[in-house]
């Protein structure tokens, strides 16, 4: 997906690129907004994700998420019932082991590995 959208900015960057104004650069980037104004207020009909209700004390709503999506419905399926108790267990193991954000990959022992991977992760985009 990533290169149909670099494909289609570049040509149209190209085909801008003689518009004797402003508009050879505005036109491009409003159009790659384009589709992501629709984006910002769609977000709002998803539903929550079923590990976040766990997290936040709210496992019926995480446990009928999972059932519509992954069963139709059913709440008794056993992959829903499976992946249920593995966000169970996996909220749990986060709650015993304390701090739980995107700042701790940035701290302790692991910390020379997340910072080497995501300027790895970003110059891998070009190739």
């Amino acid at each position: 997906m990533y290169y149909l959208g670099a494909t289609l900015g570049g040509w149209i960057s190209y085909a801008t690129v003689d518009i004797p104004s402003d508009w050879s650069w505005r036109l491009p980037s409003l159009l790659q907004a384009a589709p992501t104004i629709p984006q910002v207020f769609l977000v709002f009909l998803l539903p929550e994700s079923p590990r976040w209700l766990v997290a936040h004390g709210k496992p019926d709503k995480a446990l009928k998420i999972l059932a519509k999506y992954h069963a139709n419905g059913d709440e008794e399926d056993e992959s829903v019932g499976f992946e249920f108790a593995e966000i169970m267990t996996a909220i749990e193991h986060e709650k015993t082991r304390g701090s739980n954000r995107w700042a701790d990959l940035f701290r302790g022992r692991k910390s020379g590995t997340a910072t080497s991977t995501f300027p790895d992760l970003l110059a891998n985009q070009r190739l």
